[in-house]
């Protein structure tokens, strides 16, 4: 059975800002928007002087959407309104149950509603908060750039784009909002578009973007603007190989006391990286740079090796959100193992008791437990981390991966205790109970829960789900159940290929009767290589197992 394993934390530094910055632009759009000039409807005008409807949009005004949805809900259950009154409140219902992240209810409620932008604006949030993103990048194609909503079906488009990880369609939409004519959507935009050319490496493009925003800017009084573009220009001098200026920008970023918190933290993190990429590349030159830091005693940033001042910032930093950030740079770059003292700290913190740093340090000891081998105590860890810190990212991060390595080597029992460990009952649980029940060999159960984790889960893990869904239908001798997901993969070309590839290979191993045409269908819309050969092959021993056999077409 294929599974795949989806758990990681992100290691993106410098793009921690982006969200924020992408949202500069005003608050979102509401509902209860209304044309230039035009006047409120009869049936409008009559709900403001409904207490419940009025408190409804002051709650959604004042970004109190769980409230504002239990207002609007109390106006729909009324009996006293007549249904043109209800059918404005629902679009007020349901984008007030997107903003509270009660995602399928808001989806929901929107399916019920008739198209508009509004609609299909919403219903992308709703889709992306859900993390399906292509089917939110459809939703939003249907905005008119006329319509007013088109700028913020802009600036969610490229987040998704971002998240599909679609560098044109990204450039693209960064470029289109830096056009805005609003200032506070443009510029935001242009300097998110400068760090996507440095990751182009299109370094000249992207400089003179930067150029471009300190001439019109002056003393720009965003310092979140201010100190990210700061940020990009270090990150531009490391990607052109110079790392001294890289290091000189990443510490002044650090030290200006001025900038948000978390750009500091970010600088500090990015400062790191650089010293250690120095050291990889020149460690004759390192080393002369620490020597001369040393004897510098205004110079914080400096204090020690960069693999010391990442260890103090996990010690000191422990209610930072970069937490993770820090310790997965001293995992890529082996420090736990290479460092005894840094195996130590992180021995410590492992039992420390400490609501933010344990379950990090959980987080990255197990890892170091997986990658050894070492399942039992990943295990240990695990269940450990679950016990305490039941509702923390990575502890349930590593739980998982622990899992997804239990089954790939048929470890069931243990795979199982660890799953009846787990709180609640998110798709990728179900996606790794459906992989249980499969080893099993319960394939009926595999593909309900399989089926539910498709349904629930993000765009990756749905796909993986609907895969092994199939696989699940096709052991279960459940050709309808097979038949009836290409259509559910109609979305993905890659996944429908595959999904039809695994009915016609299971159907020529079993030798069905249709095994020879669901091949043969197979190899005429096939682009992927591997694949068509196996079909090939499959074709081969179909006919020669045939009685009597065919021999023309075994040849052919």
């Amino acid at each position: 059975m294929q599974t795949f394993s989806r758990f990681h934390v992100p290691h993106a530094v410098l793009t921690s800002c982006a969200a924020a910055l992408l949202s500069l632009g005003g608050a979102s759009p509401a509902a209860a928007s209304l044309p230039a000039g035009e006047t409120l409807p009869q049936d409008r005008q009559d709900l403001l002087r409904n207490k419940k409807y009025q408190q409804g949009l002051k709650a959604l005004e004042n970004r109190l959407p769980l409230e504002a949805s239990k207002h609007f809900q109390e106006c729909l259950s009324s009996r006293n309104l007549a249904e043109p009154q209800k059918a404005i409140i629902r679009p007020f219902l349901a984008e007030a149950l997107i903003r509270a992240k009660k995602t399928e209810e808001g989806l929901n409620a929107w399916e019920q509603l008739p198209d508009s932008p509004m609609k299909s604006y919403w219903t992308a949030v709703g889709l992306f908060n859900k993390g399906s993103f292509t089917k939110a990048l459809e939703k939003l194609t249907a905005i008119p750039e006329t319509d007013p909503l088109s700028l913020y079906g802009f600036q969610l488009k490229a987040r998704l784009a971002r998240q599909l990880q679609d560098r044109q369609l990204l450039s693209e939409t960064l470029s289109r909002l830096g056009q805005a004519e609003s200032p506070a959507v443009s510029r935001p935009a242009r300097l998110l578009l400068a760090d996507v050319l440095v990751n182009q490496e299109r370094y000249q493009d992207a400089a003179a973007i930067l150029e471009q925003l300190k001439t019109e800017a002056g003393t720009d009084s965003n310092q979140l603007m201010r100190s990210y573009a700061e940020l990009i220009e270090g990150k531009l001098a490391g990607k052109q190989g110079n790392l001294d200026q890289a290091i000189k920008t990443f510490a002044a970023v650090m030290d200006n006391k001025s900038y948000p918190e978390k750009i500091r933290d970010l600088g500090r993190l990015a400062l790191a990286k650089a010293e250690i990429a120095r050291e990889k590349s020149n460690p004759e030159q390192a080393e002369e740079e620490t020597r001369s830091q040393l004897q510098e005693e205004e110079a914080p940033h400096t204090a020690g090796t960069a693999e010391e001042r990442l260890l103090a910032f996990i010690g000191g930093k422990s209610e930072s959100a970069l937490l993770m950030d820090a310790f997965n740079i001293l995992l890529d770059e082996d420090i736990f193992r290479t460092n005894p003292q840094a195996l130590e700290k992180l021995n410590g913190w492992v039992k420390a008791r400490d609501a933010s740093r344990q379950p990090a340090a959980m987080y990255a000891m197990g890892k170091l437990l997986l990658e050894k081998d070492d399942l039992p105590g990943a295990v240990n860890m695990a269940e450990e981390g679950l016990s305490k810190y039941p509702q923390s990212l990575p502890v349930q991060i590593l739980s998982l991966n622990t899992i997804t390595v239990l089954l790939d080597k048929n470890r069931l029992k243990e795979a199982e205790r660890l799953i009846s460990k787990y709180p609640g009952s998110s798709p990728d649980l179900v996606f790794q109970q459906g992989a249980l029940a499969f080893l099993k060999k319960d394939y009926s159960l595999a593909q309900n829960l399989f089926r539910e984790a498709a349904r629930r889960a993000s765009e990756t893990t749905a796909e993986n789900a609907l895969f092994n869904e199939n696989l699940a239908a096709l052991n279960a001798n459940d050709s309808a159940g097979a038949a009836a997901l290409i259509k559910e993969a109609a979305g993905s070309s890659r996944l429908r290929e595959s999904i039809l590839f695994e009915q016609a290979h299971y159907a020529a191993k079993r030798m069905d009767p249709q095994a020879a045409e669901l091949l043969a269908n197979f190899i005429a819309l096939a682009e992927n290589p591997a694949l068509k050969t196996q079909a090939r092959l499959d074709q081969a021993e179909v006919a020669l197992n045939l009685t009597p056999p065919d021999l023309e077409t075994e040849q052919a």
